[in-house]
Formats: structure tokens, sequence, C-alpha cells
């Protein structure tokens, strides 16, 4: 992930490395130009270079870019096709909203199967959110069969991750299923 507040000397250095065509780097200047410098159209030409590059990064944030309209014209069905090329690529985070999308059916059709798929990958790969969705999909067997055991099992590995906000929802949560 990208550091924050990125000094001068960093982004030039930085900067120069993605102009010499390194798209981790086409990735990182793309998150400055969207957070530090809110340049949305620079970011999209940063993305769209690490993209073409195949960086799954730089792939899922032009989907996002996409999807909202931000530095391009919003084509949510470009978003779609970008997330999932991020999360067949392994990117914890597009699989996660991948995941999201075929849950609520939002830009595709709705897809327990799928939902849950792109989930369990997220979550494995260490993302919080899904853990916790997916906690969330097991205690109320609306997509699934409701199963409790596996519900604790994704609470309790989403409220192991204490310094992230859904980490601490995800051990409510689990107090209240648990009667802890």
């Amino acid at each position: 992930m990208v550091k924050q507040n990125v000094k001068t000397d960093d982004f030039d250095r930085v900067q120069q490395l993605a102009e010499d065509g390194d798209p981790e780097a086409q990735y990182r200047i793309g998150m400055i130009c969207k957070d530090e410098r809110n340049d949305p159209k620079e970011a999209v030409k940063w993305f769209t270079k690490a993209a073409e590059q195949g960086s799954a990064e730089g792939q899922y944030w032009l989907g996002i870019m996409y999807a909202n309209g931000h530095g391009v014209r919003r084509n949510r069905k470009r978003s779609v096709e970008l997330c999932l090329k991020a999360a067949e690529g392994e990117y914890r985070r597009a699989q996660c909203t991948v995941g999201l999308l075929y849950k609520e059916g939002n830009d595709v059709p709705q897809n327990s199967e799928e939902a849950t798929r792109w989930l369990k990958l997220s979550a494995e790969h260490g993302s919080t959110r899904a853990q916790l969705e997916l906690g969330d999909i097991y205690r109320e067997g609306k997509i699934v069969p409701r199963d409790r055991e596996e519900a604790i099992k994704w609470y309790t590995l989403a409220a192991a991750n204490k310094d992230h906000h859904l980490g601490h929802a995800a051990e409510r949560i689990l107090k209240n299923l648990c009667g802890m």
C-alpha cells in the first residue's frame, strides 16, 4: 500500500520509475494522485498504464475510478470487467469487491455461489472485510444455509485484526453470537 504524504524526493524517485514503465510505481503514482493530490484524471492515467501491464492493483483502482466517474466517464460495465480481472489476479480487495457485487446483484446478476467463492478467496488472503461478510452470510443463512460454526470461524478471523475497525465490529458480533 502507498505511504501517505510521500516526500517530494520519494515522489520524484517513484515517478521516474513509473515513467520508466514500472507497473508498481505507476500504481503508486496513481494512488498519490488520487489520495494526496486530488487529481483524478492524472490518477486514471497512471492506473491505466499499470493496468495495461497486468497490475492487479492498477486494474482494481482503474475499475473503481470508472465505477465512480472520477477522472473518467462513469462506466459500470468497464468497472466490473477491471475489478474481475484484478480479482483473478489475486488482489484481495478486488476479490472482496467482486464477491459483494455478486452478493448484492450490483452490476452483475446476483449469484450466491460466486459471492461466496470470491469472498472466501479474499478472506483467505486476509481481508477483514471479506471475513466479516462471510460471518454475516453464514450467521444469517440468506444466501447459503445457516451455519453457526462457520460464522464463528469467519468472525474469529476478522476479530483477530485488532488494528482494523471491522475487526472490532466482528469481535462485538462474536461476543453476542457466543454469549460471551
